[in-house]
């Protein structure tokens, strides 16, 4: 965490940008369209498409990137915020490709019991950094609610 503390946001964007491009281009290159794109094809149900799931989940992950950076030297905070990054970049690797829902649940659950705990310590003293983590849980929640319809 050391060589991540001494990078710029740029840099850091640029791995962000990075890291979501690979796991974004992993998805599509293998074609993993997942246990929602299935339920969803043919219905009447909306789910968002995977590039906008991919370009959402992208500039979240930008956000963690300007609070790490932010709470430069707060080695406890950028410590939890790093996790929260892995996190939500391995969704994809922990589901299988998304293809069990029963995963995809928990790590729903997960994602947004840790992020909005997060976003509550870092509260306390970084009141804008804790309004950028918390648009995470937002988004999963949103999510999760339209899965609850379409399972």
């Amino acid at each position: 965490m050391i060589w991540l503390n001494k990078q710029s946001l740029i840099q850091l964007s640029f791995l962000v940008i990075l890291v979501t491009g690979i796991i974004n281009g992993w998805v599509v290159l293998m074609n993993i369209e997942g246990a929602m794109a299935q339920r969803v094809i043919g219905s009447d149900l909306f789910f968002p498409p995977p590039y906008v799931i991919g370009s959402v989940w992208t500039l979240l992950m930008l956000g963690l990137a300007f609070c790490f950076n932010r709470l430069h030297n707060k080695k406890s905070y950028q410590t939890s915020v790093l996790f929260l990054f892995f996190a939500c970049v391995a969704y994809p690797i922990y589901t299988f490709g998304f293809s069990s829902i029963k995963i995809m649940f928990a790590g729903n659950l997960f994602i947004i019991v840790f992020a909005t705990f997060l976003s509550g310590v870092v509260f306390e003293k970084f009141r804008y950094l804790a309004s950028i983590i918390l648009l995470i849980p937002i988004w999963v929640v949103f999510v999760t609610y339209l899965m609850f319809f379409i399972y």
